[in-house]
């Protein structure tokens, strides 16, 4: 049985965290929300509300890739095993604090 990993539970909760909150937010939120911050102002930049999720789930996705590819492709290969646990840390912090960052600019 394998150990899991300091950084899986730490990027777990952290998702889940992210996720509770903009449902706990979700009732409050207007209904469209800036989120494609590098359009040009008007339409195009905001968005109906549900689509916030659509950033923890990008998190969730890429986290499920590099675990698949962390499984299959390099289990044997330390270097490579270290940075996908860092760069999944990353990307999971990084979602973590632009939905948080829109969820209460917004509210």
């Amino acid at each position: 049985m394998k150990k899991i990993s300091l950084f899986s539970i730490f990027q777990f909760i952290l998702v889940i965290v992210t996720i509770i909150i903009a449902l706990l937010k979700f009732p409050i939120l207007p209904p469209q929300i800036p989120l494609f911050y590098s359009m040009s102002t008007g339409r195009e930049r905001v968005v109906d509300s549900y689509m916030i999720l659509i950033i923890p789930i990008v998190a969730i996705i890429f986290l499920f890739f590099n675990k698949f590819v962390l499984v299959r492709l390099c289990s044997d290969n330390e270097l490579v095993l270290s940075m996908l646990r860092y760069i999944n840390t990353a990307i999971v912090i990084l979602t973590s604090l632009i939905c948080l960052k829109i969820l209460f600019l917004v509210t």
